[in-house]
């Protein structure tokens, strides 16, 4: 009953979420992004596939509780040479005749050591493993949607700080070339205020192949370019455990990928007891009817109708069916140390996520107050170049610092932004906090509920 209320619940707020971002047709929010991956991507569709397969497997195994008809029908010609043909004719032990014969039976299994209910039980836990490999997989592209959309805002981000810089610097240079002809300045410094522009240019060219690359990664997973509107998304974490042992406790319950497993070790388990099946007798009801007509001297008219049990106990001396079994078992083991090793990694991918988490929240508070110290000298700068305490090149260069702990300060917030949505993944949580955050957005009262990723270094840890 819990599942499937927040199953309902997850559902409305895909709907409403989708209502969120379908209404604004210029804004590309990262809920669009993520559903246009997510609509996209072969490797869902593969999982979709393998999913769609897994439950032809359950009819397939149903189909063992029905009966099986069998139809047939013969005609031809014949030669005989038996009792019947030996003791009508006198001239010779055998004879010719046309054969025309037609039969039905029905065939019911009653007892089959519950063989057919065990495979029905495997492929129902194939269908679950299936099912939660297709979200997992969701989950994963999803998450690598997430990335690529931060990676073409921070390239964006820094790109349009340093084309301002650009700008400031050429006014810069320009004043001191206009010093150093004048005579006020030494040529020394013009030289080295090109080499800040030299510099300079070098870090836009550098950025803007990284802005390529993360638009080449987001036009691969969605399919289409970024536009120009994107804005830094909000995220809802309300649903992300407070510590990181909560954290493992609730993956080890709800992620998919080892419920998977433990779907795939359940299959197994079921196959062990589909293999010992066949070593009990079947029990099959059958109803036959069969009619046949040839001439007196063969035979003649032939007609037969059946209703019988039928138990059939099939014994292989050459040891395969214990074979099987311990085959099986061999599987089953397998799944149960696969299991394992999902949680293990699970684990350390959480353990992983909290501590970058933690560590870009520290980074990011130490340097925004490096940013602020930078900020102070710059001012001070300006202050004492006012009073012809420093020069224009100096003026310069504080300037430039500034640009540099801003633009660290810019990768740090979006390493941190990237860290809070990577614990949300950790835990297999992304989709559903990503489409709740789009329906709550689309609610009048957001404010209260929703958490800004405009990241704040005091920011208390969700």
């Amino acid at each position: 009953m819990m599942m499937t209320v927040k199953k309902y619940l997850l559902s409305s707020a895909l709907m409403i979420g989708s209502c969120a971002f379908t209404s604004h047709a210029n804004a590309q929010s990262i809920q669009a992004a993520v559903q246009a991956a997510i609509a996209n991507n072969p490797q869902i569709e593969q999982a979709s596939a393998r999913e769609g397969a897994a439950k032809e497997e359950i009819s397939a195994a149903r189909s063992g509780f029905f009966p099986t008809l069998s139809v047939g029908l013969t005609a031809g010609r014949m030669y005989a040479d038996n009792a019947t043909s030996r003791g009508t004719l006198t001239t010779r032990g055998a004879a010719y005749s046309g054969v025309g014969e037609a039969n039905a039976s029905l065939r019911q299994p009653i007892f089959d050591g519950f063989e057919t209910l065990n495979r029905l039980r495997s492929s129902k836990a194939g269908v679950q493993a299936a099912n939660l490999e297709l979200q997992d997989t969701r989950e994963q592209i999803a998450y690598q949607t997430v990335q690529a959309y931060l990676n073409v805002l921070q390239a964006r981000s820094i790109l349009i700080r340093l084309q301002n810089q650009e700008t400031k610097v050429d006014s810069y240079l320009g004043r001191i070339k206009t010093n150093v002809d004048d005579g006020g300045a030494d040529e020394s410094q013009y030289q080295q205020a090109r080499d800040v522009r030299v510099l300079l240019s070098g870090f836009v060219a550098d950025y803007t192949g990284q802005l390529r690359a993360a638009e080449s990664q987001y036009i691969a997973l969605t399919g289409t370019p970024p536009l120009a509107d994107m804005s830094v998304p909000s995220l809802d974490v309300s649903g992300v455990p407070v510590t990181l042992e909560d954290a493992l406790a609730s993956a080890r319950l709800d992620h998919p990928a080892i419920r998977a497993r433990q779907a795939d070790a359940k299959a197994a388990d079921f196959d062990i007891d589909a293999e010992k099946a066949l070593l009990y007798p079947d029990v099959i009801g059958e109803l036959s009817y069969l009619k046949s007509d040839k001439k007196e001297e063969i035979g003649g008219e032939l007609e037969d109708r059946r209703a019988v049990l039928r138990l059939n106990w099939d014994m292989e001396t050459g040891g395969g069916q214990y074979a099987r079994i311990k085959q099986r078992k061999y599987q089953h083991a397998e799944m149960i140390a696969r299991e394992k090793e999902m949680t293990n990694q699970i684990e350390r991918d959480i353990r992983i996520a909290y501590a970058d988490r933690q560590a870009a929240q520290k980074r990011l508070a130490n340097q925004r107050e490096r940013v602020e110290l930078n900020q102070k000298l710059f001012d001070t700068y300006e202050a004492q170049f006012e009073g012809g305490r420093v020069d224009l090149l100096q003026l310069m260069q504080a300037d430039n610092q500034l640009l540099n702990t801003q633009i660290e300060n810019i990768i740090y917030q979006y390493r941190f932004l990237a860290a809070r949505y990577g614990v949300v993944a950790s835990i297999g949580k992304l989709q559903e906090a990503l489409f709740q955050t789009a329906a709550l957005e689309a609610m009048p009262t957001k404010s209260a509920v929703i958490t800004d990723t405009h990241v704040s270094a005091d920011e208390p840890q969700e």
